[in-house]
């Protein structure tokens, strides 16, 4: 099974993600994460879950938390 098939589905697993807003890329052995979180905190269990996954060895976290899009 691929890396990014892996972490998607633990995102699936966990109640705390939005599996649906997180979309997983590889790019060998780097994992970028894309899109919409709703907190800080959830970005930040987001990357500690891919670190998690075996043969990670770079993440690019793009996600977005959606409390920053209400700044004005």
């Amino acid at each position: 099974m691929s890396a990014k098939k892996k972490i998607t589905e633990a995102f699936q697993r966990n109640a705390a993600f939005d599996a649906e807003k997180i979309k997983v890329e590889t790019v060998g052995s780097k994992v970028i994460l894309v899109r919409l979180v709703r907190s800080l905190a959830k970005k930040d269990d987001a990357e500690d879950a891919v670190w998690a996954a075996r043969g990670v060895m770079a993440i690019e976290n793009k996600l977005i938390v959606e409390e920053d899009l209400l700044i004005f």
